[in-house]
């Protein structure tokens, strides 16, 4: 929530819980 990141734990190297993402950061994710 603090980067505009609501859901799972988005890692910078883009990823989230160990699934990879497109974004490192997702725009709203809710």
């Amino acid at each position: 929530s603090a980067l505009g990141k609501s859901g799972p734990k988005v890692k910078p190297n883009g990823e989230a819980d160990g699934q990879q993402v497109e974004i490192p950061v997702p725009p709203n994710i809710d």
